[in-house]
């Protein structure tokens, strides 16, 4: 199961969390995915982008080739980039246990935006007094769903996050930056 958080985001504020610079609307949602694994998805509007941020279990991820010789029916095919396989940054050699994904689309029309310059990072969300983590960055992969088609181009890869944690995840889409709060569980 996979908790949401809610996220204040103020205009133009600036603070310790990162915070979208301008207005920003965000409706969310989680969902089960069966087997206790869940999914949860985040919406917000910002600048000419409708971002949707989504973190369910760990996908399987497979080159264009693969996937021609393979003839897989459930995962990922990554279009540009590479799958991350562990060990990123101070969290030491944690083996990806979820999958990000980061949905663009224009914000009038709702077509999938397949050529943005991204960032993501996230960290754990600490309390007061705590130490906190330097944020990890996600390899950026842009990839499909297998079953899905070009209507279905998202940016992003398979992570570690620990369960019952909260993380605050930045993300940046050609200059707009927004700032979640989402809690796995």
């Amino acid at each position: 199961m996979v908790k949401l958080f809610h996220t204040v985001v103020l205009a133009g504020a600036l603070s310790a969390v990162p915070t979208m610079v301008g207005a920003a609307s965000m409706a969310q949602q989680s969902t089960d995915m069966g087997g206790g694994m869940g999914t949860v998805q985040a919406v917000k509007n910002a600048g000419s982008y409708r971002l949707e941020l989504d973190i369910g279990p760990l996908e399987r991820m497979y080159t264009q080739a693969e996937a021609r010789r393979l003839h897989p029916t459930h995962g990922e095919v990554m279009l540009r980039g590479s799958m991350a396989m562990g060990g990123m940054g101070s969290m030491g050699a944690m083996v990806p246990n979820h999958h990000l994904e980061l949905h663009v689309m224009d914000r009038q029309s709702r077509r999938v935006v397949s050529d943005a310059m991204i960032s993501i990072a996230y960290q754990p969300v600490v309390g007061m007094g705590q130490m906190a983590v330097a944020p990890q960055h996600v390899p950026i992969a842009v990839m499909r769903g297998l079953d899905a088609g070009m209507g279905d181009i998202h940016y992003g890869n398979n992570v570690y996050m620990r369960s019952g944690s909260a993380y605050n995840v930045s993300v940046t889409v050609n200059g707009v930056k927004v700032a979640y709060q989402v809690g796995v569980m």
